[in-house]
């Protein structure tokens, strides 16, 4: 995904294409299906008709995106600080419910008809409607797609897919007239059912696509190695650990800690944060927090423990790195402390691995005591 600047046109264009894509589809829907509804008894085509519901079920989707758009472009109130962009996956997930549910009932409506097939009256007029259809709906995935593209919504992009499929049916359609001509009229039931399976498939990818956003997935890699570059190329800054992005639509909250040198003023540290904070509100739609973690960067004995965490960190696959090394040594009080990032936390090899670690350490410190933390999955 790519990430987009700061800016309040950015989030104006986004929700004036969903009204402005939301509006034409059901438009160019409503007429689809009485158009297919009314041909389709005509000339006695279930896959026709079974087209003209898959139109409503398009119908039903653009109405959800001039929903989604009204909603989600609402600004934030009491009940919901955070404003309400997280309601276009929660819109996407009922179109890709409404998808499925259509094509469950198309798959059973084509085994009857494969059982029991009817004549289909082929004409040179019906090829014809069909393929305008096609055309249109092709016109419209690629405007959603492009609108979406270029505004930065999921849902456009969601119903450009739901577009191509309502052609890809309709080519079905086609072939099912062409081929009762032939003598095979039960291709119209086979074809009704092959549109049925592919609504349950494409429902089941958009839900599946939109659960994570729902939950709450993993940032994107690439986002994270940003806030990392970023953070570094200030030359302010030792190392940047605990990296958390939580999204709402569009917008993102990122925290992160950062090692700066124990010995600078609070006044120092605190115009730091402030620069990073900035850059980062620049380059990154997003609100920044930071943590200030003091380290030590003169100490002999501190690079020395840190050669040693270091060594061991690169001899094991399953720690990714370490962090927030801290070392005190005061005269009833000696610990070594530091956090450790590992790849599968749930691993049962970790516990081995870190009680190795431990053990290591304290052999070469005895006066100290280990204490290793292992940060959650949520941190980057």
């Amino acid at each position: 995904m790519k990430l987009v600047p700061p800016c309040h046109f950015q989030k104006d264009l986004r929700y004036r294409y969903q009204s402005i894509e939301g509006y034409l589809s059901v438009l160019v829907n409503l007429l689809f299906f009485v158009s297919k509804v009314i041909v389709g008894f005509m000339v006695n085509s279930l896959s026709l008709i079974a087209d003209a519901f898959h139109s409503v079920s398009d119908m039903g989707s653009s109405l959800i995106v001039l929903l989604s758009s009204k909603i989600s472009s609402k600004p934030p109130d009491e009940k919901h600080p955070f404003g309400h962009e997280r309601f276009e996956y929660v819109a996407t997930f009922a179109m890709a419910v409404i998808l499925a549910v259509t094509g469950i009932e198309l798959v059973r409506e084509g085994i009857s008809k494969v059982s029991n097939p009817g004549v289909v009256k082929f004409s040179f007029f019906l090829v014809a409607f069909v393929g305008v259809t096609i055309f249109v709906k092709v016109g419209l995935g690629v405007l959603s797609s492009w609108m979406g593209r270029k505004s930065g919504s999921r849902i456009l992009s969601v119903d450009a897919m739901h577009h191509y499929s309502d052609a890809a049916s309709s080519i079905l359609v086609m072939v099912a007239v062409i081929m009762s001509r032939f003598g095979f009229p039960f291709v119209d039931g086979i074809f009704a059912g092959i549109i049925g399976l592919m609504l349950i498939y494409t429902g089941f990818s958009y839900s599946r696509s939109v659960m994570d956003f729902l939950i709450g997935c993993a940032p994107e890699e690439r986002l994270v190695k940003r806030i990392k570059a970023t953070v570094l190329s200030t030359g302010l800054v030792k190392n940047v650990h605990d990296v958390m992005v939580h999204s709402y639509g569009r917008r993102k909250f990122i925290s992160f800690h950062i090692e700066v040198d124990r010995r600078l003023s609070q006044d120092k540290a605190h115009k730091i944060v402030e620069i990073l904070r900035d850059r980062l509100r620049r380059e990154i739609d997003a609100e920044i927090t930071v943590h200030v973690d003091p380290v030590d960067t003169d100490s002999e004995r501190v690079k020395k423990i840190e050669s040693k965490i270091k060594a061991f960190v690169d001899e094991n696959d399953l720690i990714r790195e370490y962090h927030d090394l801290r070392v005190v040594d005061r005269e009833r009080h000696k610990v070594i402390l530091f956090d450790v990032i590992v790849s599968n936390p749930h691993s049962k090899e970790v516990d081995g691995i870190i009680g190795r670690f431990r053990s290591k350490l304290r052999e070469l410190y005895p006066d100290f005591e280990v204490v290793v933390n292992i940060d959650p999955m949520y941190y980057y």
